[in-house]
């Protein structure tokens, strides 16, 4: 097997850092959206399809479960094979799921789709942070450093002010 060159010698991958940057960036924001939005839709998909809540919620556990078992194994994969193949792959799988739920006839086959989307999704989840901090030197993203961990509170800081004024 060939051996993987690190992302900080990946001249593509520097070239690139932006890119993979908003990607995670936009992924983390969909999926987390589409969470949201399936959690906050139960019980109109309970009574469309005719199934009690205790059914439907397995619309959302099936996901959660499924992304816990899969998540060490992709990312192992991403370790041995590359992490933005593996997290490429996910998203292509997690589109095609999200396709699949969109066409859903029964409570059956979404909760296929979802598994099928799980999948995917665990495969971004366990690369897109070893994507981030591999394309991004330590001088370059304090967030990465071991000495400068405690600004990841402060950047918590400054989220909340940004959400305060803008929903003010």
């Amino acid at each position: 097997m060939e051996k993987i060159k690190s992302y900080q010698e990946d001249s593509e991958v520097q070239k690139n850092r932006w890119w993979i940057l908003v990607s995670v960036a936009m992924f983390t924001f969909m999926s987390t959206l589409d969470s949201s939005i399936v959690n906050i839709a139960l019980p109109t998909i309970s009574k469309e399809m005719s199934v009690p809540m205790n059914q439907a919620e397995w619309v959302v556990s099936i996901y959660l479960m499924v992304v816990c078992a899969c998540l060490l194994l992709f990312g192992k994969i991403g370790d041995s094979f590359g992490k933005i193949k593996v997290y490429r792959i996910g998203t292509v799988i997690f589109t095609i799921g999200s396709l699949l739920c969109g066409f859903n006839q029964s409570l059956s086959f979404l909760l296929f789709a979802r598994v099928v989307q799980s999948i995917g999704a665990s495969m971004t989840m366990a690369t897109n942070s070893g994507m981030r901090a591999g394309a991004w030197c330590s001088r370059c993203l304090c967030l990465f450093r071991r000495d400068c961990w405690s600004w990841d509170w402060w950047i918590d800081l400054i989220k909340l002010f940004l959400v305060v004024y803008f929903l003010d």
